[in-house]
Parts: structure tokens; sequence; C-alpha cells
């Protein structure tokens, strides 16, 4: 199997060049940088102890937990961080752009050439890979090359495993070489045993990271923005079919509440120009992009996030979260930064790639699950009618990210054992 899996990657390689064309007509930079996509590198080559692969964005900020655990225990050692996106690189170039000790670059495509190229170039001892990116030729090299791989912050939907089991053989060799696997819940450490024949020797539940990054944004920004007297409903990590629905939810939930504000962040912001066309045409709302504001959006009834990096400010100022990838079947994104901010969260029915963190949110009462546009604008009026109902769920929401801080921590022990 893994012969036919090294054939088709390396017939797919001229494909590729299409493929990124394709998607820089969105984005452009994914015209650059094609060289380190197939392992030549400009950055200098040397020894970076740590490599950490995170996907996109969501991933690098996960990552970023660890990372600074690293560079806070191992202080004289470099960090090489691989990003499949452009987006994700942007952030990592963000986060860490005032530090030398870390390099961001692409992650090669998965041929035995290209990954070679790559730990020739930076000479790696230790592979920190961010939730489930599982990539069968970068594992098999980084294992003959006896590298310490660590699955950090690991996490396996039903329907990934179902996926995954359809070539239960091929997946238990894929997964055989990896240290350890540090899983998220329970639930993601038995999928993953599964799909290791039942081996759990190398499976340890530590949680997610993403909740101490959530309470550590929290003390990062500044004081309380929520002004009496607002409505802000914010809707973050929006995919597309889901705008529509939101805006067919605020222009009713605007019937109601005639000063309701909505803050949309759309997953990737630079649909943020497009979206912008439909909150002014189709719906007539006063709209203006979060970039071009001065100092307050009053007088708006819609801000378009077109930037990153400012959510952590926006949901001081909000009443009522919206996290998207959940009203269309993209498994929800994560609620948990909202939820640090206590606000009362409401997602969509798709919420596969959360189901833990949803689940213990919802018990709680700090999550509700909304069918359709229709939901949203019933919770949302009902959040805003009942303020102390809304401060309720929001302090159910903030309880629940206290419950389960400290996986970094776990993480970082586990760290330690590999380094030598």
């Amino acid at each position: 199997m893994y012969i036919i899996y090294r054939a088709v990657c390396f017939l797919m390689l001229p494909f590729i060049f299409f493929r990124l064309l394709f998607k820089s007509r969105s984005d452009k930079n994914y015209l650059y940088n094609w060289s380190e996509r197939f392992g030549f590198y400009g950055v200098d080559s040397g020894d970076y102890r740590f490599w950490v692969h995170a996907v996109s964005v969501g991933e690098v900020v996960a990552a970023s937990a660890i990372i600074d655990g690293c560079l806070a225990q191992y202080p004289n050692d470099k960090i090489i961080i691989t990003v499949m996106t452009p987006t994700g690189r942007q952030r990592a170039q963000r986060l860490y752009a005032d530090n030398d000790s870390v390099v961001c670059a692409y992650l090669p495509y998965d041929v035995s050439f290209s990954i070679v190229k790559f730990i020739r170039h930076f000479n790696p001892k230790i592979l920190i890979i961010m939730e489930t990116e599982l990539w069968p030729t970068l594992l098999r090299v980084v294992g003959k090359k006896n590298i310490p791989i660590m699955l950090a912050n690991a996490r396996l939907s039903a329907r990934s495993c179902r996926s995954y089991a359809r070539l239960r053989s091929f997946s238990r060799q894929v997964l055989t070489g990896i240290s350890y696997i540090a899983a998220q819940s329970r639930q993601d450490a038995r999928r993953f045993a599964f799909l290791q024949g039942g081996e759990k020797k190398n499976i340890v539940t530590l949680g997610s990271v993403k909740y101490d990054l959530a309470l550590k944004k929290l003390g990062a920004v500044a004081p309380d923005a929520r002004v009496e007297g607002e409505k802000n409903f914010i809707a973050l990590s929006t995919h597309p079919g889901e705008e529509e629905q939101i805006f067919l939810a605020f222009k009713n939930i605007k019937a109601k509440h005639a000063k309701a504000r909505l803050i949309l962040a759309p997953r990737h912001s630079y649909r943020a120009e497009s979206l912008m066309e439909i909150s002014k045409s189709s719906y007539g709302f006063r709209s203006e992009f979060y970039s071009k504001l001065s100092n307050n959006c009053s007088g708006l009834d819609v801000v378009l996030v077109d930037k990153m990096g400012v959510i952590a400010s926006l949901l001081k100022m909000a009443h009522v979260a919206f996290v998207g990838g959940s009203l269309i079947d993209k498994g929800g994104q994560n609620p948990i930064e909202p939820a640090a901010y206590s606000l009362p969260i409401i997602m969509g029915p798709s919420r596969y790639n959360f189901n833990e963190v949803t689940r213990h949110m919802s018990e709680d009462g700090g999550l509700f699950m909304a069918e359709g546009s229709a939901d949203i604008v019933s919770m949302v009026n009902n959040f805003f009618d009942n303020p102390q109902q809304a401060r309720l769920s929001g302090e159910a929401s903030y309880n629940n990210v206290m419950k389960y801080l400290g996986a970094t921590d776990k993480h970082m022990q586990y760290i330690k054992k590999l380094v030598h």
C-alpha cells in the first residue's frame, strides 16, 4: 500500500503547480516560496532542535503554546515551524517576528526527496506535529532518521477515524513510528488506539493546549470594552454558506433591537471584501472594514473584520458569540476563545472537530445549538432581552475553560523525555 501511495504522490507533482495557481486567485501568496514545497530553502541551514509542524492558522496558534514552552526551557535551541498555507505562515511569522531562534517555512510535499532535503538542511532533533497532520512519507523518512515524533494536541473525530479505518493496516503502519500521541480527550485516545490495533502504550491523554492559550490571551488585551446600551453580536470563523444565514438572522435581530451591531470575522479575512458587497447591496447595512475604523463603531450596523490578530479585542466588545464552520458540514471552529471572554456561545449542528469541547460546554450551560438562522435570531434576541441570563451563560462558558487548564505543562513533560 505504501508503494502505491508513494507513486500517486510522485505522479501528482505536475498538477500541484496548477493547484497553487488556482488557489492564488483568492490568495496571491500561494504564488510565493514554491521552492520550499519541494525542499529548497533560503533560510540558513543549521541545527534546529525542535521541528514543529502546524497546518494553518488554528494549528499555528495552538502550536505557539508548545513553542513558547520550548523557548522557555531550552533558550539556546532553535525552532523551525512548518506550515501548509500562506495564512499559517503569516501568523507564525507575526508571532515570532522578534525572535531569531524561530523561523518559519512551508512543509515540503510528501515525497521522499523533498523530506530528505528538508532534514539535511535543518537537521531537526525532534518533530512535534500538531493535532492530526499524518503524512505517511514524512513519518516514514523521519522515523528512519531516528528522529522522535510527538503528535501533540492530537484529535481524531469519529468521521476521520472511520475514513482511516478503511485502510486500517496502512494507518497502523503510519502511526507505528510515533513516540507519543498526546490525545486531547479519552475519546480521541480510544480512536487512535483502535487504528493501532488496540496498541495504547504510546498514547497519553493530556487535554487541549487551547484552553491555556485562551486564558493567556485574556490577560494580554485591554479591559472589558462592553458598553452599556450596546448590543454586539460577533460571528467568528464563518465560511461560505454561513454568512448569508448570519446576515439574514441579523436583519431580523435588527427589527427588534435597532441598536444591535454585527461583528463578522470570516475564517479567511481576504473574503471580507466580497462580504462587504453583500452586506451593503443585499441588506442595506451601514458597514465598514475593521481596518478603516478609528476609535469606535458608532453608527455602524456591521463591522467586517479584514485583518488578523484582532479577535481578542473584538471579543471584549461582544455580548453574544456565534462560532462558524458549524452551520455547514465543516465540523465547527474553536469555541474556547470566546468562552474565555465569558460570552454565551451559539454554534450550528456540525461540531465534530470539537465534539468533546462543545459537549462539555453545552452541559455546563455556556453553549447552545442552532439549526439555522431562525434559531440564531431567537437565541440572540433572548440574550439581548435578558442580560442576566447572558451573564450567567457567559460565566458558565468561562468556568468551563478554567476546568481544563494545564495541558501545555503536561505536553512539556513528555517533550522533555524526547530531548537528548
